[in-house]
């Protein structure tokens, strides 16, 4: 059964509330897992996430590698699906 998009906020809230429970990889494949489970069409959507220093726009399916890569967006997503 595919990761719905509920269930990967509900991750995300344990890894900010209790960030040692999983790794951060841990969750990056969790985040894989959802977007993975999407339809070609949705895994070319666009994310954007403002920061700081402006918008961060990146394509659902290059979402893992983004996060893999840029522990800043890493933590702007876990507030995105936090709402913190």
């Amino acid at each position: 059964m595919a990761l719905t998009f509920a269930q990967l906020r509900e991750y995300a809230k344990e890894y900010a509330s209790r960030p040692m429970s999983f790794s951060r990889e841990d969750f990056i494949s969790k985040v894989e897992e959802y977007v993975n489970s999407l339809p070609p069409e949705r895994q070319e959507w666009v994310l954007n996430v403002i920061t700081q220093f402006g918008v961060i726009s990146v394509k659902y399916k290059e979402l893992p590698r983004k996060l893999r890569e840029d522990p800043e967006f890493f933590e702007r997503y876990i507030r995105v699906l936090t709402g913190r």
